[in-house]
């Protein structure tokens, strides 16, 4: 399936010599440079992958996050435990996030936490979501196939 491939333009600095390599390296290619560039930070990203991996919560919430649902879920098992999150707006418009782990034997531990409707504590979920990917093994399949559609920029 074809996607569709979105390019923003951005400015950056970067050394007079790494600049000079770059447009040899695109003559003797015959490549352009933005491809270049793109392609290295491709690489430098799939050699940084285990920082995305925290993002996998943040990233599930996407929708809740946007404004676009009321009220999401969802879950990881791996090595015998099982994550649960549930993000969802209270009666009073406050956005309520509960985890939970449960091993076989049931909830090892559960939280809640409630915050404001506002964009800070937007932020604020955002970085308990992050927070809360510490607890994952960064190696496990789960993880490896969220970061192998995460990292997938064509």
């Amino acid at each position: 399936m074809l996607r569709r491939k979105y390019v923003v333009q951005k400015s950056i600095r970067i050394d007079a010599k790494l600049s000079e390599d770059l447009e040899i390296l695109s003559k003797t290619l015959d490549r352009p440079q933005s491809e270049l560039i793109g392609l290295a930070l491709e690489q430098m990203m799939r050699d940084n992958a285990s920082y995305f991996a925290l993002h996998i919560f943040a990233d599930s919430f996407s929708a809740f996050l946007q404004g676009d649902v009321e009220k999401d879920e969802c879950e990881i098992t791996q090595n015998g435990i099982t994550y649960r999150i549930i993000l969802e707006t209270g009666d009073d418009y406050e956005n309520i996030l509960k985890w939970s782990m449960e091993n076989e034997s049931g909830i090892v531990q559960s939280h809640e936490k409630k915050y404001p409707n506002t964009l800070d504590a937007l932020d604020h979920i955002t970085e308990h979501l992050i927070q809360l990917a510490f607890n994952l093994d960064r190696q496990h399949e789960t993880v490896q196939e969220y970061l192998k559609h995460r990292l997938d920029y064509r």
